[in-house]
């Protein structure tokens, strides 16, 4: 009764004090999943072409880009010909700020600023429009009902920073009953967390995956094995298949895999038969590209995406930094929406060795698990091709023997030619948004 009351009279009362839609558009996302997949296609090919045609005519960065390639919007006809366009980054965007990269028919009256959180130390400040905030909204509801989160049934979001205005708090907490906890006191408070998920008895728990991580072990080594979520949505950092187990036998639970950024919000998420990560295609157009050319299916490249939504700083094959795969199959659940196989990281969660060969950060997780024992945390910095420096948390059964079996390690799997240093500290913080850096490589080309 209570998600019939939000849904019917809550959600248009929000909808009409933010004056965005984003009920209209929550509504057109719950039928469109269900689309055949040729449907959707042609639904994301119109409204590629609409935000491809906006920025040919509006963009100054977009104009100077088309007029470089060659081409304009009409020459775009497949998903190869996006291959004849440039690739935007984040250094583009910030080096036209503000005037090259939004809309000039757009007011400046209409922007919504917005800035990424900075976990490799460069934050990015970036414009949304209400278009995008609505569809930021709808996307994330319908994404939660894929975990069985439908509006207003309890669930906890255990995050980073939760700044917000007083009306917004009041929403979140009791409209869409979501309790927000701080993953940054997640130490300190941990046995007033367990007694918090015992007594509230959410349906799912919403966090950063290295936080979620970090609940698990904290209620083995505390001997806490009576807190049941049904489900758990981990986001923000790369989820591995150890992992999941882990959070799932721990929490008696099944884990959702979830991939967005504070560009776009939610672009994709796994359902309830957990075979890929459903693409939100109704609003983004994805590529995984390798060497220039689309990649085979399961063949790992870098993630290009085109939002629909905003028109007041568009993005048009936007490199996100991130690497995955994709698939070619559907899923059972009956949804049209095409899929992703894995997100396997940030472009700087992969080591470079000398030859210019990739490692990704998987390798390290599993040669940390065989020295978990001595090691409750590690991060790996790399500056250059041929020296990485390592810091890690000790236990008091780390010893000399033990660092010089690991260094050993290390040489077995990227070989002698890659220096290898070792300090040990008290902890490794995280980073202002309560996310975990585990492998920062600068020398990614």
């Amino acid at each position: 009764m209570f998600t019939s009351f939000v849904e019917n009279v809550v959600f248009p009362l929000a909808q009409t004090y933010m004056g965005n839609g984003f009920v209209d558009q929550y509504k057109a996302l719950m039928r469109s999943q269900w689309l055949p997949p040729k449907e959707l296609q042609q639904l994301q090919w119109h409204r590629l072409k609409a935000i491809l045609n906006h920025a040919y005519k509006n963009v100054p960065m977009y104009q100077r880009r088309f007029q470089e390639a060659g081409v304009t919007p009409d020459d775009i006809r497949s998903r190869e010909d996006m291959l004849k366009l440039f690739i935007i980054t984040k250094e583009d965007m910030r080096a036209g700020f503000p005037q090259e990269v939004t809309a000039r028919n757009i007011s400046p009256r209409a922007f919504v600023y917005n800035s990424t959180s900075g976990s490799t130390g460069n934050p990015f400040t970036f414009i949304m429009d209400k278009r995008l905030v609505a569809a930021k909204i709808a996307l994330h509801f319908r994404n939660l009902g894929w975990a069985g989160i439908l509006p207003g049934t309890k669930h906890i979001k255990l995050w980073g920073s939760h700044d917000e205005e007083m009306g917004k708090r009041i929403f979140t907490r009791y409209c869409m009953r979501r309790l927000e906890l701080s993953c940054f006191e997640l130490d300190d408070r941990r046995y007033q967390y367990y007694e918090t998920i015992r007594k509230y008895k959410p349906v799912a728990i919403e966090a950063y995956t290295s936080a979620m991580v970090k609940l698990a072990r904290m209620m083995i080594d505390d001997g806490v094995s009576d807190l049941h979520v049904p489900s758990a949505i981990v986001s923000a950092e790369t989820l591995t298949e150890n992992n999941r187990k882990l959070i799932e036998e721990t929490l008696h639970c099944k884990v959702f895999n979830r991939y967005g950024s504070r560009e776009f919000g939610n672009v994709a998420q796994e359902c309830d038969v957990h075979t890929g990560l459903h693409i939100n295609c109704e609003n983004f157009f994805i590529e995984v590209v390798s060497d220039g050319r689309h990649a085979s299916p399961g063949e790992l490249g870098k993630l290009i995406i085109t939002c629909f939504d905003n028109y007041a700083m568009p993005f048009i094959r936007y490199d996100t930094g991130d690497m995955g795969t994709a698939l070619t199959s559907h899923c059972s659940c009956g949804r049209g929406l095409p899929l992703l196989g894995s997100i396997d990281g940030r472009v700087t969660e992969f080591l470079v060795m000398p030859s210019g060969k990739l490692v990704p950060y998987l390798l390290f997780n599993y040669l940390f698990e065989q020295y978990g024992a001595y090691v409750t945390q590690f991060q790996i910095k790399q500056e250059t091709r041929d020296a990485i420096h390592v810091k890690l948390v000790p236990v008091p059964s780390y010893t000399p023997e033990v660092e010089e079996q690991l260094v050993a390690s290390f040489h077995r799997h990227l070989g002698d030619e890659m220096s290898v240093t070792i300090e040990k500290v008290d902890e490794i913080p995280l980073t202002p948004s309560g996310k975990q850096i585990t492998i920062e490589s600068k020398v990614f080309e």
